[in-house]
């Protein structure tokens, strides 16, 4: 199952990206707008908040990346969650050219941006 699960991720991820970065894009001109009138209204931190939104995490490759395949490695190699955590990431806010799943021996780290972990880069 897990190999037809990347392989599905691996078909699904250029189209899904694309249409991504094409709302992103689309969604440019009306955030900068929103942007300028919150800060002329002098409500700049509610930015974050109100501005368009690509919902990455709801992409069929994101529910494959983020939880499918991290579950079935950790199934399939037997590994225990209380000393190993596996996550993916296809990126957040911008996909990413580089999706990932990393397995982190939580010894040694927890995260991507520090210590030494196993990777699987698409």
């Amino acid at each position: 199952m897990i190999k037809e699960n990347i392989l599905e991720f691996v078909r699904l991820w250029p189209a899904e990206k694309n249409k991504a970065e094409l709302e992103l894009e689309k969604n440019k001109l009306p955030n900068a707008a929103l942007k300028t009138q919150l800060e002329m209204d002098g409500r700049d931190k509610e930015y974050e908040k109100l501005k368009a939104k690509v919902p990455l995490g709801d992409l069929r490759s994101a529910k494959l990346i983020l939880k499918h395949i991290p579950d079935q490695i950790m199934t399939l190699a037997k590994l225990p969650k209380s000393k190993f955590k596996i996550t993916g990431s296809i990126g957040q806010g911008r996909p990413v050219d580089i999706p990932w799943v990393c397995i982190f021996d939580k010894e040694v780290t927890t995260s991507a941006q520090n210590g030494y972990y196993i990777v699987y880069l698409f």
